[in-house]
């Protein structure tokens, strides 16, 4: 196709530029400890110290994936 005149045109050789993907529906801090029974368990136990670097964990996980923008559906208070 024609791009129109003044767009900024990127190559990326063999690569795909594509925009952040938004996932509208996550849960941060979900992975829970090995030693606990159940998710659920492990989220109530947790002191909020632990919980937070849960969320920073699963929150740098989830950008490096691609996703620049989240919703959170159901942390901890």
């Amino acid at each position: 196709g024609r791009v129109p005149p003044g767009a900024h045109v990127h190559y990326a050789g063999d690569g795909v530029i594509l925009p952040g993907l938004i996932d509208c529906h996550v849960h941060l801090a979900g992975i829970h400890e090995p030693t606990e029974p159940s998710m659920m368990l492990s989220m109530l136990r947790a002191s909020p110290e632990l919980f937070t670097m849960w969320a920073a964990r699963d929150a740098r996980v989830t950008l490096e994936a691609g996703f620049t923008t989240v919703r959170e559906c159901g942390a901890r208070p």
